[in-house]
């Protein structure tokens, strides 16, 4: 598993234990920034018509904390499904680096919890393109590889896509 293309994203796996993406937006690097740290614009491209983004809470200073949850679209009588992801910031570099730690808190139907990883969103500008990477760096090849197969490559691509569409927009 070394480099894998969606549509529009490039991910890789260079080493044991990282996934490194990288896609390029017609934009520049502050609206990239904002689009990628303000509440009000990650609920709009981190969310999906059937499991849409109903918390998220930013406190962006090294040391704040974050937390996102989306909640199943259900039937009548269906038990709610949940997944939530939160961490804390260790390096705020606005607008280029952003660097967090991440913990997954698994839906009712799931039984893998993952231990932290470390992301790091670095941010490049030229002629008013931005070129978005971000490293995730995984405890384990195994905790890596099992994020990989469980659909991840094409689920951030979708949101990227829908990142893509908000930036386009204004």
């Amino acid at each position: 598993m070394t480099g894998i293309a969606a549509p529009r994203t490039r991910f890789s796996t260079p080493g044991d234990t990282d996934i490194v993406v990288v896609r390029e937006f017609a934009a520049p690097r502050g609206k990239v920034w904002a689009a990628y740290t303000r509440p009000e614009h990650l609920q709009q491209w981190l969310s999906t018509p059937d499991w849409p983004m109903d918390l998220c809470e930013v406190d962006l200073r090294v040391g704040g904390t974050y937390r996102y949850r989306w909640r199943k679209r259900r039937l009548t009588g269906e038990p709610v499904e949940s997944f939530s992801f939160s961490g804390q910031f260790l390096e705020v570099d606005a607008p280029s680096r952003l660097v967090s730690t991440e913990t997954y808190e698994p839906a009712a139907s799931t039984t893998v919890d993952a231990p932290r990883t470390v992301v790091t969103l670095i941010l490049d500008e030229a002629d008013g393109r931005t070129t978005l990477t971000l490293v995730l760096r995984y405890p384990s090849r195994e905790v890596r590889d099992a994020v990989f197969a469980g659909g991840m490559a094409r689920g951030l691509d979708t949101n990227l896509t829908q990142l893509e569409d908000l930036l386009a927009s204004g």
